[in-house]
């Protein structure tokens, strides 16, 4: 199966971070067909904004953070890498609009990103 593109299928939002993850076609598929929802298919990458509060001038800080969960032999790797910028414009909407983990869920859950022929692969 050529893969040259991922779909969200892990968000969480809540007061102290929002997290939003993608899978990958394969895996998203193969979930669904067993009547699953595609939360528990493999998460290969994800992005991370927390709230921090900096006590001494009482004012939030946003550290951006990529959890990667693609070993350095797989092949999937580069292409899920080179969704990080998507996948932190989609945590930052979901901030700036402060949405609900449901109403994250509804807009971005199964969301199919950009094809990205030039990173596609076969698994």
């Amino acid at each position: 199966m050529k893969v040259n593109y991922l779909i969200v299928n892990y968000i969480s939002v809540d007061d102290d971070e929002i997290l939003v993850g993608v899978t990958d076609p394969w895996r998203w598929k193969d979930e669904n067909s067993t009547g699953h929802s595609g939360v528990d298919a493999k998460t290969h990458i994800w992005v991370t904004l927390e709230n921090i509060i900096e006590s001494d001038k009482n004012r939030w800080v946003i550290p951006e953070k990529v959890g990667l969960f693609c070993g350095r032999g797989d092949n999937l790797r580069k292409l899920a890498t080179s969704y990080v910028y998507e996948l932190f414009e989609l945590a930052w909407d979901i901030k700036e609009n402060k949405m609900t983990e449901k109403q994250a869920r509804e807009k971005y859950f199964g969301l199919k990103l950009e094809e990205k022929n030039e990173f596609a692969v076969i698994i």
